[in-house]
């Protein structure tokens, strides 16, 4: 299930750029590390994962950033 939502998140993203949206940003709550994450055998997919982002970067120029904000609350 991994893979296949991994790959899912990919084909919307390259829809989005297809789709004649010029903007120059767009922020989506989840990464595709997030298959790594919580999947059972998500590190699998890790490598994968990386040569997307490439593929994605060099074919379609868009370029994926991934940020972990991390949130600490007082006692």
């Amino acid at each position: 299930m991994e893979t296949t939502w991994t790959c899912s998140w990919f084909e919307r993203l390259l829809r989005l750029k297809k789709s004649g949206d010029n903007a120059p940003v767009a922020f989506a709550d989840r990464s595709p590390f997030s298959a790594v994450y919580y999947g059972a055998h998500g590190h699998l997919l890790e490598p994968v994962i990386r040569e997307h982002i490439n593929e994605v970067l060099e074919q379609a120029g868009i370029r994926i950033v991934t940020v972990h904000v991390s949130v600490s609350l007082p006692a």
